[in-house]
């Protein structure tokens, strides 16, 4: 999902110069599925493969607006710490 997730973000800046909220939300909202998950980053056992896994995600996230994650209605106080890390 990540290297999908990564391929959107990089269309969108590299021909609008940003991530459009709706892209923001659309991203959030399917973290938020996984930040629920007590596994959250641990689909690899290889700790290289997960420590890369959760890189990629923390970079695609990064491009999301805090304040949009703090505004999610969707999105658990729980979730959002992990989310907006």
């Amino acid at each position: 999902m990540a290297g999908w997730h990564r391929a959107i973000v990089s269309e969108c800046t590299g021909k609008l110069g940003t991530v459009p909220g709706f892209v923001q939300a659309s991203l959030l909202y399917d973290y938020q599925w996984q930040a629920k998950s007590p596994r959250f980053g641990f689909a690899f056992r290889d700790p290289v493969r997960r420590a890369a896994y959760m890189a990629g995600v923390r970079a695609i996230l990064a491009k999301v607006d805090s304040e949009r994650i703090v505004a999610a209605r969707f999105v658990g106080p729980s979730e959002r710490i992990l989310l907006a890390n």
